[in-house]
């Protein structure tokens, strides 16, 4: 799990979820929002139960993206407040792909 700091706020979460900066990867949607008054980034993952109905495997799609946004940390833009939304089970993809999907939607 990343950090409370790096994480997005329920009223934060709402206000980055209105906004009209949507980009699109094969496998994630990200809405994300420059924020002036914030010097930090804040990441939010949702999976949808159209992707998988258990809550575990929900959770444990979760921490392998969280984790893969913490190698990032050094390299993510400030500040911006992001939310990945994930189109489709990851289970099917490697570490690697999965890594490159997140690294090309981020920017990096």
């Amino acid at each position: 799990m990343m950090r409370r700091n790096h994480r997005l706020s329920r009223a934060a979460f709402d206000e980055v979820f209105t906004q009209d900066k949507i980009s699109h990867s094969p496998v994630f949607i990200k809405k994300a929002k420059k924020v002036d008054s914030w010097n930090e980034y804040a990441v939010s993952v949702v999976i949808p139960k159209k992707v998988t109905r258990r809550a575990v495997m929900r959770n444990r799609i979760k921490r392998r993206i969280y984790g893969m946004i913490r190698e990032f940390l050094p390299e993510l833009p400030l500040p911006e407040r992001i939310i990945l939304i994930l189109k489709k089970d990851p289970q099917k993809l490697s570490n690697k792909a999965l890594r490159d999907e997140l690294r090309h939607l981020l920017g990096l």
